[in-house]
């Protein structure tokens, strides 16, 4: 989506205005965003926008009408950038806060932060919502312990969508090698990325709150408090829209 990847980075300008922010937009090496007239508008002493084309080779990697390879790119930041540290934001992602308390989080040892994911352990475990898996369709819990191997009723299961990433950890441990190789190897997770992610990290990571997981519905439910939302609209377009224009005014 052209849009929301454009919204990610001037949501990010607009919102963090208390910090130096170096912006890393991974991309396809051809893409329809004008990424020389967005880094224009947005560039300012605060706030500076890197395109960064992915060349790797992931046409072999399990793709779904929704997701394309693109799911695959946050694991490839251990080894793009010379950092210890970093956050990830998928790109229909619109930033409403300062990302500054988001970047200094406490780790507490962990490789990552992240939320818990809403819909795997607050809608569809709760309303018996079934996983088609292999070709049928299971229970919630039973494709956690058939595909993830662990117990959803004792592990978190964490969303994809917002890291925060313990670069030096990631590279001493050779996490996003292991998760890419569990993803090429189970090409019938109903996730993909974010299955094998958790697969592979089996809980451990640290938790963030719901201010940071950008859903719709928490959005719904406390509007001024969350930090971020999804672009899913035409109503959350003419938003972000806004937020582009205003990043555009702050240079």
């Amino acid at each position: 989506m052209a849009i929301p990847a454009s919204v990610v980075a001037a949501s990010t300008a607009a919102a963090t205005t208390d910090a130096h922010v170096t912006f890393h937009m991974l991309h396809a090496p051809t893409i329809s965003i004008d990424i020389a007239g967005l880094k224009k508008a947005l560039d300012s002493d605060r706030f500076r926008l890197v395109s960064r084309p992915i060349t790797d080779d992931l046409s072999t990697f399990h793709r779904t009408k929704q997701y394309s390879e693109a799911m695959y790119y946050r694991y490839l930041l251990p080894l793009l950038l010379d950092a210890d540290r970093v956050v990830y934001l998928d790109s229909d992602t619109m930033v409403r806060k300062s990302l500054l308390e988001l970047y200094a989080t406490d780790l507490k040892g962990h490789p990552i932060a992240a939320a818990r994911d809403y819909g795997m352990t607050l809608h569809m475990r709760d309303h018996g919502i079934p996983i088609n898996y292999r070709g049928r369709y299971v229970p919630v819990d039973q494709y956690c312990r058939e595909a993830l191997s662990f117990e959803l009723s004792t592990t978190p299961y964490f969303n994809s969508g917002v890291l925060v990433m313990d670069l030096d950890a990631w590279r001493r441990t050779n996490l996003a090698d292991k998760i890419m190789r569990y993803c090429r190897e189970n090409p019938g997770l109903a996730m993909a990325d974010q299955d094998a992610g958790n697969h592979i990290l089996q809980g451990d990571f640290a938790e963030l709150d719901t201010r940071w997981l950008e859903g719709a519905e928490l959005a719904r439910l406390d509007p001024d408090g969350v930090a971020l939302t999804n672009v899913n609209t035409s109503e959350d377009l003419a938003r972000a829209q806004g937020r582009l224009e205003a990043a555009g005014d702050q240079r």
